[in-house]
């Protein structure tokens, strides 16, 4: 009889999902029924387990090694012997530990995606910040600029306002000049 090396122990009962171990049975005809199973566990050093919910040939073969009363599969099927020793207790351990590795892996991926998020949001924070500031800096910018060219228009068209005023004035001073002269004489 075989023994499942201690380092190999931790790579089956975490192969799913990223991995699924490959379990084989020689059907009746004596070929090989080759099945991938997601819920492949070490149950000792000797024996591995399986969650069997199908009712495919797996289960058939395996059903076959119990009594009929026994109905479906929940134990441990042993490589020397070919019995099944039935012990609701072995899947209930399975079932566990299954329960307990999946909890485990949602907390880390929960914990990753809780770490991601906040580094997203840091990041968007930050970013906003500096968009919004540099905008403010190139507001005040323009408006500093176009407040000066108002500035410089508008002394512009005072300086010519005063220009055409003093002619109009003068212009005006030498008409009605001319025309007091005219009436005086």
């Amino acid at each position: 009889m075989g023994t499942i090396p201690k380092k190999v122990h931790p790579l089956i009962d975490g192969a799913f999902p990223h991995h699924t171990c490959l379990i084989g049975t020689v059907l009746d005809n004596g070929f090989a029924q080759i099945t991938p199973r997601g819920s492949t566990q070490v149950y000792d050093g000797d024996h591995i387990s399986i969650w069997e919910r199908g009712r495919g040939s797996t289960t058939a073969l395996m059903n076959a090694a119990l009594d009929a009363a026994q109905g479906r599969f929940h134990g441990v099927l042993s490589e020397t012997t070919g019995q099944v020793t039935t012990a609701l207790t072995a899947t209930e351990q399975s079932v566990t530990r299954t329960l307990t590795e999946t909890e485990s892996r949602l907390e880390t991926l929960l914990s990753g995606a809780d770490d991601r998020f906040n580094t997203v949001f840091s990041g968007a924070e930050d970013r906003l910040g500096n968009v919004l500031g540099t905008t403010t800096g190139r507001l005040d910018e323009v408006l500093g600029g176009a407040e000066n060219r108002l500035g410089t228009v508008l002394g512009g068209a005072e300086n010519r306002l005063d220009t055409v005023l003093g002619g109009a004035e003068s212009r005006l001073g030498t008409v009605l000049g001319g025309a007091e002269n005219e009436l005086g004489a």
